[in-house]
């Protein structure tokens, strides 16, 4: 049962996670080697391997077999070996799961304009609060049912960084009693294509390293 969990996916995009769920690198399930149990995961566009990842690293595997999925399979597993653009693992323990925000959130606060999809197109302002891989919050003055579906586009995440067009559904939302932007809403991207996702996971990235070594310069 568990070979057969890892045999579905060979040949499917997956994300490397630290234990803590913050986001390591991206890749693609290459192969699995059931006599020795060790499955190779080779880096998405080349990215380099060594300095994010190390041997003898606990790591998570999350894998779907496809993008509109909302079941996953997590493997928790040893890095056997990390070269520059692959690694092999052994996994330690297996799972499928259903999905939720098992993705490290990357802080933003950063200003943007969201488009209401189900209101013709409606702009308002916003803040964008944080992003992962699955998912942003933001933060409106406007009203939003659950299910309601959004759209920010032309939107950088940071200076001089890429451009993003996001889309999502609303998921959960709270209000504050004040402010000009009371209303939060947690979102789940919908419709990214592979080239976006690949951009927000880079920018994830480097959002991440600028605030680790701003910290270190504290």
């Amino acid at each position: 049962m568990v070979n057969d969990l890892i045999k579905k996916c060979v040949d499917s995009r997956g994300v490397i996670l630290s234990m803590e769920n913050q986001m390591l690198l991206r890749g693609k399930i290459s192969r699995y080697d059931a006599v020795n149990d060790v499955i190779r995961v080779e880096a998405n566009n080349g990215c380099a391997v060594r300095g994010l990842v190390d041997t003898g690293d606990r790591v998570k595997l999350q894998v779907k077999e496809n993008s509109g999925d909302k079941r996953f399979v997590l493997i928790e597993g040893v890095v056997e070996q990390a070269m520059q653009d692959f690694i092999f693992l052994t996994p330690v323990a297996i799972e499928e799961k259903s999905e939720d925000r098992a993705y490290f959130r990357q802080n933003v606060m950063v200003g943007a304009t969201v488009i209401a999809v189900d209101q013709g197109e409606k702009e308002a302002p916003c803040m964008i609060a944080d992003v992962s891989a699955t998912g942003i919050s933001i933060q409106s003055g406007e009203e939003y049912p659950i299910g309601a579906h959004l759209r920010i586009q032309g939107q950088r995440l940071r200076q001089n960084g890429p451009v993003h067009t996001m889309e999502f559904v609303v998921v959960r939302k709270s209000s504050q009693n004040s402010g000009k932007f009371h209303n939060f809403y947690g979102c789940r991207f919908e419709n990214m294509p592979s080239d976006e996702q690949d951009r927000l996971f880079q920018d994830i990235f480097t959002l991440q390293a600028l605030e680790l070594r701003s910290s270190k310069n504290r």
